[in-house]
C-alpha cells in the first residue's frame, strides 16, 4: 500500500495524465476488506499504458471495511485508491482472473494482500521488492558520502564499501527488472517491469532514483522490449509500452549522432550546427529570462577563453521570446560565440529536436557530431573540455 517513488516514474515514464471518469462495460469485480483505516469512499482507476487519462472505473462507499468494485475487462494496471481517487495510499491490481479479492489489516501491518489473480499477487511482489532496493541503494549512496564534519565522518573502508554495495544493488535493480519482463507471463506486469527499466536511459531521471549507472545500455532495453513484442504480439499493453520506450530510444543521448538544428542567427540568417562538424562543440541551450543559466554564462566564457584556439567552437541556442532581450543578454554577459535562436520558448525547434526539458542545459560534440556529455556544468564543463582537447 504504497505510492512514491514508484508513482512518480510513472508520471515520467508518460503514464500518468489527468484523472477522467469513464463507463464501461463492467466485468472485473474487485472485493476489499480493510481494517483499521477509517475509509468512507473507494475508487478504481486505471493506468492504460499510454498517454491516455487516467480513467476513474468505479467507485464505491465502504462499509464495515468492507467493499466491492467493478471493472472492465481489459488490459490495464489498475489501481484501487483509498479514499481519494488521486492521490493517497492504492493498492494495485491486475484483472487476469476476472475476480481479485483484497485484504488488510492496518492494525497489524502496513501492507495488503491479494488473492485469486496470480497477476496482481507477482505485480505486488516485484512492486514491494523494487521499494527494498531503492530504499537500499539511497541507504548506501547515503553512507558513501564525505561527512558534513570531521566528527560524524565514517571511515574510508566503510564509505568505500558503501559505494560498492550500491553499485551492486543498482545493477541488482536493473537485473531484477529485465528478468520480469522476460519471464512474467502477464503483459500487464511485464510491460510495467519494461516500463521503470527505461529510467535508466533517462540520465536525470535515472539519478533522481540513485539508479544511475555508467553501465547502461540502452541496447538492453531496446532489445527487451523486441522480446516483449515478440511474446505478446497481441497486447495492447506491450504495444503502449513499446511506442513510449521508442520515444525514449529517440532521445539525443551520449554516443549518438546529435541531430541537425538549423536556426536564424542574430543577423536573421540561417545557421545549421553541422556547418562545424570537425571541430568540438558545445551546444549550449540558455534564455535571457533564465536566472540560472545567467549565473552559468560566466564559467561557459571562461571555458571558451581558455579552448577557443584548441579546434574548439560554441553555439547558443536561445529559448527567448524577444529579440531585444536576447541581444541585450548576449552584450551584457560577454557571449561571443555564435548565437541562434527561432524565438520560440519552450515551442523551439531546437526542444523537439534535442527533447530537454529544463535548462540551462548544453551537449558536447567530438568532431564527428557524436554526442561525448551533456549537462556540464561549473568546473566540470572546464574539466571535460582539458580532457578531450589536450
Amino acid at each position: 500500500m504504497r505510492q512514491a517513488p514508484i508513482v512518480r516514474s510513472l508520471a515520467l515514464l508518460g503514464l500518468v495524465a489527468a484523472t477522467a471518469c469513464t463507463q464501461k462495460g463492467k466485468e472485473f469485480v474487485i472485493r476489499g476488506d480493510i481494517k483499521g483505516i477509517p475509509l468512507k469512499k473507494v475508487y478504481l482507476t486505471s493506468i492504460s499504458f499510454d498517454n491516455k487519462p487516467i480513467l476513474i472505473m468505479d467507485s464505491a462507499t465502504v462499509k464495515d471495511g468492507k467493499f466491492v468494485l467493478h471493472g472492465p475487462k481489459e488490459e490495464a494496471l489498475f489501481r484501487v485508491m483509498l479514499g481519494d481517487p488521486n492521490n493517497g495510499p492504492w493498492m494495485g491490481v491486475i484483472n487476469d482472473n476476472g475476480s481479485v479479492d483484497l485484504s488488510m489489516d492496518a492494525t497489524k501491518d502496513d501492507n495488503y494482500k491479494v488473492s485469486g489473480s496470480p497477476a496482481s499477487q507477482r505485480f505486488h511482489t516485484l512492486f514491494d521488492s523494487l521499494h527494498v532496493i531503492l530504499d537500499n541503494i539511497q541507504r548506501d549512496r547515503m553512507a558513501s558520502m564525505p561527512a558534513q564534519d570531521s566528527a560524524s565522518a565514517a571511515a574510508p573502508a566503510d564509505t568505500a564499501a558503501a559505494r560498492i554495495r550500491a553499485e551492486q544493488e543498482v545493477k541488482d535493480f536493473y537485473t531484477y527488472l529485465a528478468a520480469a519482463v522476460r519471464v512474467d507471463p502477464n503483459p500487464v506486469v511485464a510491460s510495467f517491469a519494461l516500463n521503470f527499466y527505461g529510467i535508466g536511459a533517462n540520465e536525470d531521471e535515472a539519478a533522481q532514483y540513485g539508479v544511475a549507472t555508467p553501465d547502461y545500455a540502452v541496447d538492453t532495453l531496446n532489445a527487451l522490449t523486441q522480446e516483449l513484442k515478440t511474446r505478446f504480439p497481441q497486447s495492447t499493453a506491450v504495444a503502449a509500452t513499446a511506442e513510449s520506450v521508442a520515444k525514449i530510444l529517440d532521445v539525443p543521448r551520449v554516443g549518438s549522432i546529435a541531430p541537425d538544428l538549423t536556426l536564424p542567427d542574430t543577423s536573421g540568417k540561417a545557421f545549421d550546427i553541422r556547418s562545424l562538424r570537425g571541430k568540438y562543440v558545445l551546444v549550449d541551450f540558455w534564455a535571457s529570462w533564465c536566472e540560472p543559466c545567467r549565473m552559468e554564462n560566466p564559467n561557459v566564457v571562461k571555458a571558451y577563453a581558455r579552448f577557443r584556439n584548441k579546434n574548439f567552437a560554441i553555439v547558443g541556442v536561445s529559448l527567448d521570446q524577444k529579440k531585444e532581450a536576447w541581444l541585450k543578454a548576449i552584450h551584457d554577459d560577454n557571449l561571443s560565440w555564435t548565437q541562434i535562436s527561432d524565438l520560440g520558448f519552450w515551442q523551439s525547434k531546437a526542444v523537439e529536436t534535442f527533447q530537454f526539458n529544463a535548462i540551462p542545459y548544453n551537449i558536447l560534440l567530438d568532431p564527428q557530431g557524436k554526442i561525448i556529455a551533456t549537462s556540464l556544468k561549473g568546473d566540470d564543463l572546464e574539466a571535460k573540455l582539458q580532457q578531450v582537447l589536450q
